[in-house]
This record gives structure tokens, C-alpha cells and sequence, in this order.
């Protein structure tokens, strides 16, 4: 049977940080400058207020990997989510993200209308020159087989227009 983890107990520095967190989530820090936006009502709990009002470093829950991962999911579990904004600023700098993207986008789709009508024009002059070659052969094909039929006809025009009669020539016949 395998050995169940049991959490360590809250002690040390992590005590001392979980008091923090409790503080500034009832609005009564000790750090001024936490009173002060505390008073003013813009007191934010996140790691470096939490670390700031207990005296700590920020980095010991600021990340992932932090050394005291429940204060760190205390924190987090307040924070609220992030939602689409709506300040000019951040809708601005959205629209000028989005306006970079898009001429990359038209750059892109530009190159490739050009590389497109390249090899178009490839492939159209291809087919003229495939299409001459096969006007020469057939034309030449057809040059011949008339002249031949016109040279056959005459021949035989000529052979039959012309008959030479078979006769004895008295004096072919004296020799």
C-alpha cells in the first residue's frame, strides 16, 4: 500500500506570508505605502504585494516554481480573469497587432500572386511554342501529301492524255 503525501504544516516564511496575504485581503496592511492604496481603494493582491507587506522577496512566489506554491495559489485564486479590455489603449494597441498581421498576411499573399502569374506566364509560353511546333509538323505534313496528290494526278493526266500508239515504222522495220 503506498504512502500518502500529507502537506507539511504552515510554518517559517510561509507563515509569515500567508499572514500578509490575510491582511491585505481584510485591507488593513502594515506596509504605508499598501495603506496608503489601501485607503484609496486601489490595492491590488498579487506576489509583490503580498511579499512587499510581509517583507520578503517577491521571487519566492512570484513564478511556477516558487518555494511556497499555496501562498502562490491563495494569490491566484483571486486574481481575476482576464477578459477582453476595453481602455482606447488596449483596444489601440489590439488594432495596430492585428494591422501588423494583416499587411504581413497581404506581403505574403502578395509574393504569392507573383510567383502564380510567373509560372503562368511559364507554362503559356510553353504551350505557344508546343502549339507552333505542332502547326509546322502538320502543316508541313499536309505541304507534302498535296504536292504529292498534284504531282500523282498530273502523271497521271499526262499518261492518259498522251497515249502513244504502238505502230511499225516501215523504215524502223527496214533497219
Amino acid at each position: 500500500m503506498p504512502k500518502l503525501r500529507s502537506t507539511p504544516p504552515i510554518t517559517g516564511v510561509e507563515k509569515e506570508l500567508m499572514d500578509a496575504f490575510k491582511r491585505l485581503e481584510e485591507g488593513v496592511p502594515n506596509h504605508p505605502d499598501l495603506l496608503k492604496k489601501a485607503r484609496l481603494k486601489k490595492l491590488r493582491i498579487n506576489a509583490t504585494t503580498v511579499a512587499l507587506e510581509a517583507g520578503r522577496a517577491r521571487t519566492l512566489i512570484a513564478h511556477d516554481k516558487c518555494a511556497y506554491p499555496r501562498v502562490r495559489a491563495k494569490i491566484k485564486s483571486l486574481e481575476e480573469p482576464k477578459g477582453p479590455s476595453t481602455s482606447y489603449e488596449d483596444v489601440n494597441r489590439t488594432l495596430r497587432e492585428q494591422n501588423i498581421e494583416l499587411r504581413k498576411m497581404v506581403i505574403v499573399a502578395a509574393s504569392r500572386v507573383a510567383a502564380m502569374i510567373r509560372r503562368m506566364d511559364a507554362v503559356d509560353k510553353k504551350a505557344a511554342e508546343a502549339i507552333k511546333k505542332v502547326v509546322r509538323k502538320t502543316s508541313k505534313k499536309e505541304d507534302v501529301s498535296k504536292a504529292n496528290n498534284v504531282a500523282g494526278a498530273r502523271r497521271l493526266n499526262e499518261t492518259l492524255a498522251v497515249v502513244i500508239p504502238l505502230q511499225k515504222d516501215s523504215d524502223s522495220a527496214a533497219d
